[in-house]
């Protein structure tokens, strides 16, 4: 296995995709290479290659059936795309997950910074309060960098603000560190971050609002009086005969089992993606 991840290691991209891999996996916080985690993925594409290939060429031989041979490459190509974008796909969670406690976590350091508590201990305390999701491990972050890298806590900032995947939260990082660094109200400041995120926040919960009535109208129509009028349509033409061989019940069934269950599914995943999970 190390000797196939080393020859693979060889394989050269270009260097704008090393680049986004590598950023990706800073973000999604998996400490690995950007080359060995290449060098990883192509390694279980192939050998999920060769294993599907043996499992289909058995099935092939007792069917033969070709289209058993088609599986393995599509198998293996499902795999290495699933690979290649999950440190995206983490790395996005995570930032939907510090999006959703933001708003609060700035509320609270606000509060905690107005008793003049150093910093190092505020992101310690603040590294332990599970209930901010990411933004703990995040903080944990902060403290790993600069007590094991042996770099100043202000560094520390920087470096995490580089390395989170919220804008938001980089710009917080970002100014919480000129503030320290430059001797500043970094209560004030967090004051006023915390006033600008509540508005804004105020702000987009009113556009999801409004998109989610215009969600509603739309499924209504489609998915409560579109099936009514399916229905009774079908039954009429069926009636009158004017479509022969036209089967009312194959299309209800077909309605209901197949396109309505899908037409669900969108919409629920339509508003996964507009209202964040709360953590």
């Amino acid at each position: 296995m190390e000797e196939i991840i080393e020859r693979l290691s060889l394989i050269k991209i270009p260097k704008k995709y090393s680049k986004r891999i590598e950023i990706d996996l800073r973000r999604a916080r998996i400490k690995v290479l950007p080359e060995i985690y290449i060098s990883f993925v192509f390694t279980i594409s192939l050998i999920s290659f060769i294993i599907s290939y043996v499992i289909f060429l058995i099935f092939y031989i007792f069917s033969r059936n070709l289209l058993f041979l088609i599986f393995p490459p599509i198998i293996s190509i499902i795999i290495l795309t699933f690979l290649y974008f999950y440190p995206k796909l983490k790395a996005l969670d995570i930032r939907r997950d510090i999006e959703h406690n933001i708003v609060y976590a700035t509320i609270y350091l606000s509060a905690i910074f107005t008793g003049g508590i150093p910093p190092v201990t505020i992101f310690r305390i603040l590294s332990r309060k599970k209930e901010f999701g990411e933004i703990s491990n995040e903080a944990r972050e902060v403290l790993k960098n600069s007590e094991l890298l042996g770099i100043s806590f202000v560094d520390a900032l920087k470096k995490q603000a580089e390395e989170t995947s919220s804008k938001r939260f980089s710009e917080i990082l970002s100014g919480i560190a000129s503030s320290i660094s430059t001797g500043g109200d970094t209560a004030g400041y967090l004051r006023d971050m915390a006033m600008s995120l509540i508005n804004e926040e105020r702000n987009l919960w009113r556009e999801r609002i409004d998109k989610l009535s215009i969600f509603l109208e739309i499924y209504i129509t489609m998915l409560i009086i579109g099936p009514i009028f399916i229905g009774i349509t079908s039954s009429l033409l069926s009636g009158i005969a004017i479509t022969p061989g036209f089967n009312p019940l194959a299309m209800i069934q077909l309605l209901v089992y197949i396109i309505m269950p899908i037409v669900n599914i969108i919409f629920l995943v339509l508003i996964h993606t507009m209202f964040p999970t709360p953590s």
